[in-house]
């Protein structure tokens, strides 16, 4: 009987000490379970945190700034702990409201999802490879010393600038053929990373979005909205921020701006303020320059007025002949002739501008003294960057005595 007991007892602490081991069995997988669970959250945890201190050390970028003082139609923002900047173009053609954004990465920027939204493109920078659709904007280019990355223009016959015509000739630069329809074979050859154009409509906005999906980025430039020559000029921190080259775009600035504003005290000074007419009737309509336009900007700051009061804006008015010829005829000045070479050829255009004082006087003065073989006229290529240069040259024109030692530049009297 005891026996028995015995076994009974036996076997039921033998099958405790088997629920037991089973039990001490579980505990232990499921230590082992949760440290190599732990030991892979810690390495995913060490591999974010490098990810982390990688990512922040590619985006930490420390940019030379720019800053705008008198260019109105665009800004510039800079996301130094991300990686970008934010590049804006105001109202960037007459009567347009809109806004125009365009996001400048660095490698391994991390731009907000909402900040890529917004944007009309988001360009990797520095750009290597640029394009050119306007004459105009080659100035910019070879100002910051970017002309290196130019890899395409257009209509270049009619380009002046010496250094981009030889990198034509040594085809280092690719002619694109006409700006207003570019080759779009030889686009696709080359695939520029920035392609600038003049944007003059809300129907050009859409130009060449056909391209952006290989990475060609087409920039609308309105540096021709400024109103102001210092404005205009100011573009040049606009392109600057595609190559940060922003140091050396304020450092050719704030020269162009010293001399201007130089030029601009001396002729502050005069009490003579000769009347100034400009232009020349085209298809029926002389287009007299507003008050507040960029022409009335230059000729204020070189001592000179134009005969016209009241004409609000920063544009210009067309007129008939007839309204100019009231008071044009009694200016001290003519310039800004269109294409006039000389005076007979200004008079075989109308008898009428025999009763000009500026004719009578041989007071006409006219911006194309550098034209190229092709008859392409520098002034539209240079002056924009240039404006210190075109100021000289008015005051010379109007105040001779304050300036001796300049000579014209884009200006000749029309003999």
């Amino acid at each position: 009987m005891n026996i028995e007991k015995y076994k009974l007892s036996w076997i039921k602490h033998k099958e405790l000490l088997k629920n037991m081991i089973l039990r001490l069995k579980k505990i232990y997988k499921s230590v082992i379970v949760l440290s190599v669970i732990g030991t892979i959250i810690s390495c995913q945890n060490a591999n974010k945190s490098n990810n982390s201190n990688e990512n922040q050390q590619n985006i930490n970028v420390q940019w030379d700034k720019v800053e705008t003082k008198y260019a109105k139609k665009f800004d510039i923002k800079y996301y130094d702990d991300l990686g970008y900047k934010e590049l804006n173009i105001i109202e960037p053609f007459s009567g347009s409201k809109d806004t125009l954004t365009y996001i400048l990465k660095e490698s391994g920027a991390q731009v907000p999802t909402e900040v890529k939204n917004k944007a009309i493109s988001v360009i990797d920078i520095p750009i290597k490879s640029a394009a050119s659709l306007s004459n105009a904007h080659l100035a910019y280019f070879d100002r910051l010393g970017t002309l290196p990355f130019l890899t395409a223009v257009s209509d270049t016959a009619f380009i002046s600038n010496p250094l981009v015509k030889e990198m034509i000739a040594q085809k280092q630069i690719t002619d694109l053929g006409s700006s207003n329809q570019p080759n779009k074979e030889v686009m696709l050859t080359v695939q520029p990373k920035l392609v600038t154009y003049t944007i003059y409509s809300a129907a050009q906005l859409g130009t060449g979005s056909e391209y952006k999906n290989l990475g060609i980025n087409y920039v609308p430039i309105a540096e021709w909205q400024e109103n102001t020559p210092l404005g205009r000029a100011e573009w040049i921190k606009f392109f600057a921020c595609f190559f940060n080259k922003e140091k050396e775009a304020n450092e050719v600035f704030d020269l162009v701006e010293e001399n201007y504003l130089k030029s601009k005290e001396i002729a502050a000074e005069v009490t003579n303020r000769p009347k100034v007419l400009t232009g020349l009737s085209y298809q029926g309509a002389w287009h007299v320059p507003n008050e507040n336009s960029y022409i009335a900007t230059l000729l204020s700051d070189a001592g000179a007025d134009l005969p016209w009061e009241n004409n609000k804006g920063t544009a210009s008015t067309p007129m008939a002949f007839e309204v100019v010829y009231e008071k044009g005829h009694k200016c001290d000045y003519w310039i800004n002739i269109s294409s006039i070479r000389n005076k007979k050829e200004l008079i075989q255009t109308d008898h009428r501008f025999n009763d000009f004082l500026a004719v009578k006087d041989n007071h006409l003065f006219n911006n194309n003294k550098r034209l190229n073989a092709l008859g392409w006229n520098e002034y539209y290529e240079t002056s924009t960057m240039s404006p210190d240069i075109v100021l000289k040259d008015l005051i010379k024109i109007f105040h001779p005595d304050l300036i001796k030692e300049h000579e014209l530049y884009y200006y000749q009297t029309l003999e």
